[in-house]
This record gives C-alpha cells, sequence and structure tokens, in this order.
C-alpha cells in the first residue's frame, strides 16, 4: 500500500512539476519590440517652464533581417532617435512610446546619459525612477555631460 502511494505521489509531483515548468505565459515576440540602447534625461526650459526631456536611441529587431546580403546589406537593425517632454519622468517616457506601435524593451538599455542641469537639479530623482522599473537594468552606467543629453545622442 505505501508503495503505491509512493508512485501516486512522484507521478502526481511530476506532472505538477511539468506544468508548471512549461510554456512561455508572459513571452514578447522580439519582431514586435523597440529595444532602448541608450537613453538620455535632461532637464530643460520650454516657453518659461522647467520639465524633464527624455531622449533615447531605439533598435527596431524586427528590421534586422530586412538588409540581407543578397540585397546588398549588411542586416544591420534600423536605429532612431525619439525625444520627449513632460512635467514628470514618466510623463516624457510615455510622449517617445506613443511614437511606436512597439512594444518598450528597457532591459538592453546600458547607458543613461544626464545632461548637466539635471546633474546637478534633479540627479536624485532621475536615479530613482530609472531604478523602480522592474526592466532596467542595475549595473547601466551613468554618464554626465556638458550642455543637453540629447545632442550627444545625435552625434
Amino acid at each position: 500500500m505505501k508503495s503505491k502511494l509512493k508512485v501516486f505521489i512522484s507521478i502526481t509531483l511530476v506532472l505538477c512539476l511539468t506544468f508548471l515548468t512549461s510554456g512561455c505565459w508572459d513571452s514578447r515576440e522580439v519582431e514586435n519590440l523597440s529595444v532602448f540602447t541608450i537613453i538620455g534625461g535632461d532637464w530643460v526650459t520650454e516657453d518659461g517652464v522647467d520639465q524633464w526631456q527624455v531622449s533615447a536611441r531605439v533598435m527596431h529587431i524586427g528590421s534586422l533581417n530586412q538588409g540581407s546580403e543578397q540585397a546588398g546589406g549588411k542586416g544591420g537593425g534600423e536605429e532612431t532617435l525619439w525625444k520627449g517632454t513632460g512635467k514628470t519622468i514618466q510623463e516624457a517616457f510615455a510622449n517617445i512610446v506613443v511614437r511606436s506601435p512597439r512594444s518598450p524593451f528597457y532591459a538592453h538599455t546600458s547607458v543613461y546619459v544626464l545632461g548637466e542641469r539635471l546633474a546637478k537639479e534633479k540627479l536624485g530623482e532621475w536615479i530613482e525612477g530609472s531604478k523602480r522599473y522592474y526592466e532596467v537594468r542595475p549595473h547601466a552606467y551613468f554618464m554626465v555631460t556638458k550642455g543637453e543629453a540629447f545632442q550627444v545622442l545625435q552625434a
């Protein structure tokens, strides 16, 4: 009787573990992502109002296969520069994200370029806001530049 119970428990346990470890319930297709590679942050004054300005280099993974070697290309990904402003950091990021029908993917961001004014006046808020988001790498580099970070990302 005990051996039958042990076999039943073992089979039940194996089946439960199989159901728990199979599948990707929260997967996202790579072709549908806008991968943020570098993010720049600035504290700017526009029309007499101080606000956040976020700029980002965004790579579209789906475009990697469009430039094939047969067509004479090298297969590199398309990368664009986006900029958004807002009263809060979240609003500035939201203004960037609405530009694309693709889902934003921040886990590939390895560098944050911060403008001089933001570093002097709002550095604590920027770091707190960037580290709260679960996809952000904890070991990303922070760099400070003279002037605006947007100009560095344009270069």
